[in-house]
């Protein structure tokens, strides 16, 4: 099951602003993720938006309950630092889960809006998101009673769902421990990239290895190919 999750943020209500995080955007190469479970995404930007906005999330799972501190670290790894925008800053970042119910349910930790500019370079169009959570178990031998708030995201309705948990005896107990979720790999494609992709309503790709120009011409602006196109043959001593 994947562990990170992209999505358009939805209005919440508790929104809890984070000062303790730090966001370190890197222009070292993309590094290869240990993480077993680390997921790749691809993001097409079409040449009218010339860039694309989603919701990233950082998410935590635990077996037991958790308190999930205000700390996190967030490094991005940008083949080009033009490429990203909006979630590059500790302060761009919303708390969205004070503790994780435990069973390995999974909850929104911290989320963002990051904006994803259209690549100038097609050699330079991927990056890589590393995340570790800083957090703590709960356990029964304290004396405070607390309610605390979690949220959860639905990917199957693109939405997200709060909930709370009430504490008997409540305590947090140390050390604090540091959870590293899952590495993202994003991929930017658009019009223009060499690779053609029906999916986003591509044709052709202006720069594709395959393309027949016999047959179609690529329309370079919309990647959708030219049927018929005759080219002017008619050149003068000068034109050749």
């Amino acid at each position: 099951m994947n562990r990170v999750f992209i999505y358009i943020i939805s209005v919440f209500l508790v929104i809890d602003i984070i000062y303790a995080g730090e966001v370190i955007l890197s222009d070292e190469p993309i590094q290869e993720c240990n993480e077993t479970r680390s997921i790749s995404k691809v993001y097409y930007i079409s040449d009218d938006t010339k860039s694309y906005k989603r919701g990233n999330l950082l998410n935590f799972w635990n077996k037991h309950d958790a308190y999930i501190g205000s700390t996190f670290e967030i490094k991005i790894y940008a083949t080009d630092p033009k490429l990203l925008d909006g979630c590059t800053d500790a302060l761009d970042w919303v708390r969205y889960s004070e503790v994780a119910p435990g069973d390995d349910i999974e909850v929104v930790a911290f989320g963002a809006d990051c904006i994803y500019h259209k690549p100038t370079d097609r050699e330079r169009r991927t990056l890589q998101f590393h995340y570790i959570t800083e957090y703590a178990d709960i356990n029964s031998s304290g004396r405070e009673d607390a309610t605390k708030y979690y949220a959860i995201y639905d990917e199957s309705k693109g939405e997200m769902r709060e909930y709370t948990k009430k504490y008997t005896n409540y305590y947090v107990s140390r050390p604090i421990k540091r959870h590293i979720s899952e590495c993202l790999n994003i991929e930017l494609r658009y019009c223009g990239d060499g690779i053609v992709d029906p999916m986003y309503g591509e044709e052709c790709d202006p720069n594709a290895e395959s393309l027949d120009l016999d047959i179609d011409v690529c329309d370079a602006s919309t990647c959708l190919k030219i049927p018929n196109y005759t080219f002017d043959l008619n050149f003068t001593e000068k034109d050749h």
